[in-house]
């Protein structure tokens, strides 16, 4: 098996793992609105309350997010696959076509999220390919919805 072929089979295991989807927000240097949606969410401790996620080097949201700024983690419902999409589109403008508005840090917030997690960076691991981003939460909101699941590649519900 070749080396790229062995990277693909890899990631078609981890891929067996359902996940959450998650649209994590924050501001450019220059005070822009920057998103990307992830699936490496995850709760690390109630005391004091802490969350991370993933975020590779080749991202190209990486210079927004591995800098010190405030972060949004809004857990999408069932029903935002499209909103998914638009964050995870390499390039694109998924803030023109989204209902959004600042928090009182100047963060983009996502409209008509289920559960949104106000976050400030707490620690910074250097992860292979990637970046483990630990985030203090500072507060949330919640609403009872049913969740967007990613399981082998695909959405799901």
């Amino acid at each position: 098996m070749t080396r790229q072929a062995e990277r693909r089979a890899l990631r078609d295991v981890f891929g067996c793992f359902a996940t959450g989807v998650c649209v994590i927000t924050t501001t450019s240097a220059a005070g822009e609105p920057v998103g990307m949606t992830v699936n490496s969410f995850n709760s690390v401790s109630l005391a004091p309350p802490l969350v991370s996620w993933c975020i590779g080097h080749e991202s190209s949201c990486f210079e927004h997010f591995d800098s010190a700024r405030p972060f949004n983690i809004h857990i999408l419902a069932r029903d935002q696959e499209p909103l998914s999409r638009a964050f995870a589109e390499r390039g694109g403008q998924p803030f023109r076509a989204v209902s959004w508005q600042q928090d009182a840090s100047g963060t983009p917030l996502l409209n008509d999220c289920p559960v949104r997690l106000y976050c400030v960076p707490h620690e910074r691991i250097e992860a292979g390919d990637h970046v483990l981003i630990i985030g203090a939460v500072n507060g949330f909101e919640i609403a009872d919805q049913q969740p967007l699941v990613f399981y082998r590649g695909a959405y799901t519900g």
